[in-house]
């Protein structure tokens, strides 16, 4: 009987660690609304306001534009606060840790499901290098001829 696979990531942590990807995630969105859309329609109001009677119209563009790049800076910092209050150093450290762990437990998942489906057979054997190998190279194969055939087609169309 082929042994059961064992989650080599706590599961428990992995969920927080989902928890906290998603509200970073949440964060980054809402800073990307404020890079591509508020800022520079603010910008692109600020240019269209001309004239010697529009200052006071000016000003109160101009600070709205301080405020958002205010609140930028803030939902930067706190992208940091999100990820040291769950024990990180850094959202990169953060991502990389991450990764590894949805690794893991997409790998054990795999393997549940490879585990259920044989109920109690030996697992298959694995190819060797070779034969991948080969087999890519097959594969590599037919995609070129296929590629050089949509390619005469597409000649003789036009």
């Amino acid at each position: 009987l082929p042994l059961k696979p064992v989650l080599k990531v706590d599961i428990i942590e992995f969920r927080k660690m989902q928890d906290t990807k998603e509200k970073l995630e949440k964060q980054i969105a809402a800073i990307r609304n404020l890079e591509q859309y508020e800022i520079p329609q603010l910008k692109e109001e600020l240019e269209k306001v001309k004239g010697l009677f529009k200052g006071k119209e000016r000003k109160s563009l101009e600070s709205r534009i301080a405020n958002a790049q205010e609140r930028l800076s803030s939902m930067k910092t706190y992208l940091n606060t999100i990820v040291n209050s769950s024990g990180y150093k850094s959202v990169q450290g953060f991502m990389r840790v991450y990764k590894k762990a949805e690794e893991e437990v997409l790998a054990y998942q795999k393997a549940m499901e490879q585990y259920r489906t044989r109920g109690g057979q030996k697992p298959p054997e694995e190819e060797s290098i070779r034969e991948q190998l080969r087999r890519l190279a097959e594969e590599a194969k037919r995609n070129e001829i296929s590629r050089k055939t949509t390619f005469k087609k597409e000649k003789g169309a036009r």
